[in-house]
């Protein structure tokens, strides 16, 4: 009896959803000035503080944080504090192992609500010392076991 009710309120969401592919779907720069394609990819990765003398990544300081694209040039990410450091560590799964990246900040750019995407440029692999794997993943477990702890309240 009132379904054309809710195909009504469906097609009210539909065109919501639709403006909001839309707008971001069209690129804030033309490709014609981007240095490469761009894909979505929305990956947890980790953002570790290099110190700004001896760049030693800073592992207490780390924390997860959100991808919002790549591409062969640089990685977008998202965040809740903005980005001063020039150069910052990020960790990500490989397929056999995770891979740590120095990359350089190219911009910080404030989204609104808290939220900061911060452009990155890839400088290098590294390989860490033991010393280095076993700081980052106790920084990793205590978020893990800290996450479980949550989850059962």
């Amino acid at each position: 009896m009132f379904g054309f009710l809710v195909r009504k309120k469906h097609d009210e969401v539909r065109t919501l959803f639709a403006g909001y592919v839309n707008r971001n779907s069209v690129p804030q720069i033309g490709d014609s000035q981007r240095k490469a394609k761009r894909g979505a990819f929305c990956e947890v990765v980790w953002l570790i503080p290099l110190d700004s003398e001896s760049h030693e990544p800073q592992f207490p300081s780390a924390v997860p944080i959100l991808t919002k694209d790549i591409c062969k040039e640089g990685l977008s990410v998202l965040h809740t504090q903005p980005l001063a450091d020039e150069l910052v560590m990020i960790a990500m799964e490989g397929d056999v192992s995770t891979k740590f990246v120095v990359c350089r900040r190219e911009h910080c750019t404030p989204m609104g609500y808290g939220f900061y995407q911060i452009g990155l440029q890839p400088q290098q692999l590294i390989d860490l010392s033991p010393t280095e794997e076993h700081e980052f993943l106790r920084r990793r477990r205590l978020f893990e076991s800290n996450l479980s702890a949550a989850e059962t309240v």
